[in-house]
């Protein structure tokens, strides 16, 4: 099975000379994915953020990751090719909201708001945890992983 890893190192906050939170925790942050022998699949981000809010979105959505199945049963694609054509779909306005929701949930843009991640999607899809990204046929990609164990060590 896949995992999911996350890396981080603390780093002095750059942007000393200008009014901030003196609560930031500044780090270089690294999410990737591995297969079962720690190989190095994908890298999704490595940048430089403030850790608190990534972790607190983990944290408040542990249990929607955990156990919410997506809204549309027996979806057949990824979670984020979904979400990258329903746009172009009709729905209904009560479903727009719904699922709005969702990705709030579980579009790590809404963990890491300011920056410029790409649209990854983490959840339960037809029974199997996936982190997935579309764009187009040809950058896009589904991978599952276990992510009881990446929310465990979040957790820690």
């Amino acid at each position: 099975m896949n995992k999911l890893l996350f890396f981080y190192t603390h780093k002095n906050y750059p942007y000393q000379d200008e009014n901030f939170d003196h609560n930031i925790y500044w780090c270089e942050m690294i999410l990737k994915i591995v297969d079962r022998n720690n190989n190095d699949i994908i890298t999704l981000f490595e940048m430089e953020w403030d850790l608190r809010p990534f972790l607190d979105w983990f944290i408040s959505n542990k249990n929607s990751l955990l156990n919410e199945s997506f809204i549309f049963k027996d979806l057949k694609i990824s979670l984020a090719e979904f979400f990258h054509n329903y746009y172009d779909s009709e729905i209904e306005r009560e479903e727009e909201e719904k699922i709005y929701e969702y990705r709030k949930r579980h579009g790590l843009r809404f963990a890491l708001r300011g920056t410029a991640i790409k649209d990854y999607y983490i959840g339960l899809n037809n029974g199997k945890f996936e982190v997935s990204y579309f764009d187009n046929k040809d950058s896009s990609f589904r991978f599952y992983i276990d992510l009881e164990t990446f929310i465990n060590d979040i957790n820690r």
